[in-house]
């Protein structure tokens, strides 16, 4: 990954946005439909599913 260093985040998808969305409100799934970070806690583990470690 090119400019990838120890300071750099992954961005990622939010779960739950697939399927049953009648009963979810407009904002749950407005929040949902915005990108989050990949947490601290697993990035050692991403970045080796991803190959960059």
């Amino acid at each position: 990954m090119a400019g990838h260093n120890k300071w750099s985040k992954i961005k990622r998808t939010k779960a739950g946005k697939n399927h049953i969305l009648t009963k979810k409100t407009a904002k749950r799934k407005n929040d949902l439909a915005t990108a989050g970070y990949v947490h601290e806690a697993d990035m050692g583990r991403v970045e080796r599913l991803l190959g960059i470690k």
